[in-house]
């Protein structure tokens, strides 16, 4: 079954929002989930920076030091490979 949602009488609705805007308006939530992709990630220094950056996001920390500990989890060695 592609949808367990749709029985067939009532099926869903597609969700209306402007995914863009939303980013606009919830800048936090924007990283934060992005921050929570990372930490799921199988590379662990990748999750490692997903787990920082949702600590610091958490204790009040700004956007812009959350976006560069995402922006730099790979090591100097792995630049060039």
């Amino acid at each position: 079954m592609e949808d367990e949602q749709n029985d067939g009488v009532r099926p869903p609705k597609a969700p209306q929002a402007d995914i863009e805007a939303l980013e606009q308006q919830y800048p936090v939530a924007k990283v934060y989930l992005k921050a929570c992709d990372y930490s799921d990630a199988s590379n662990y220094q990748k999750a490692g920076a997903g787990r920082q950056a949702k600590i610091l996001l958490e204790s009040g920390g700004s956007i812009e030091e959350a976006n560069k500990i995402l922006d730099n989890w790979l090591p100097e060695g792995a630049i060039w490979d």
